[in-house]
């Protein structure tokens, strides 16, 4: 009843609406360009559409960073998902002494989907097949980046390793990174 509304008052007014596949070639142009645009940036920031690095570490940084060779390339890898304390920081050294074990000067695959703010690969390492950022949170060697994360699993592993006081949790109140770097001064 309201369609048939609708359609007499725009009679009445002489509004002609034509279906789109009687719109003109410029509209039908804008509108292809419009879902290409929104194509293309849910394109870009789907962490769907990924990518993969075969490579050698051949340094640990920190307990969240390692240096890798690819096909003779140095690439600098930002642990995705986990946050480890800094190498001054409590715990930072046995953060990466843990990373050390899994993986220096080993062939791991690292799937990532973008890059950090300082041009790292902001990825997650495998080992194999193992997530090797997974095993620094439940090893309490790092925490879970909640903040830039949504992955159950490592949530988790952070509360498994707090409940049981794990690596840095074994500290009456361990100084998440982030905190750190704002009261020192990276």
């Amino acid at each position: 009843m309201e369609s048939a509304k609708l359609a007499e008052v725009h009679n009445s007014q002489n509004v002609n609406i034509k279906p789109l596949y009687e719109a003109s070639s410029s509209i039908k142009t804008s509108i292809f360009r419009g879902f290409a645009t929104v194509f293309i940036i849910l394109l870009s920031i789907n962490p769907l559409f990924s990518y993969e690095i075969d490579a050698k570490v051949i340094k640990i940084i920190d307990g969240d960073s390692i240096l890798v060779n690819s096909k003779n390339k140095k690439i600098e890898i930002r642990l995705k998902d986990i946050d480890a304390p800094e190498i001054k920081q409590a715990y930072g050294q046995k953060s990466k002494q843990n990373l050390s074990k899994y993986i220096l000067n080993k062939k791991v695959s690292i799937k990532y989907s973008k890059k950090d703010h300082y041009g790292r690969v902001l990825g997650t390492v495998f080992y194999k097949g193992e997530d090797i950022n997974l095993l620094q949170v439940k090893d309490g060697y790092a925490w879970f980046y909640e903040k830039y994360s949504n992955k159950k699993e490592y949530k988790i592993a952070m509360k498994l390793a707090k409940k049981i006081k794990k690596g840095l949790w074994s500290a009456k109140k361990p100084l998440p990174p982030w905190e750190y770097g704002k009261r020192y001064k990276r």
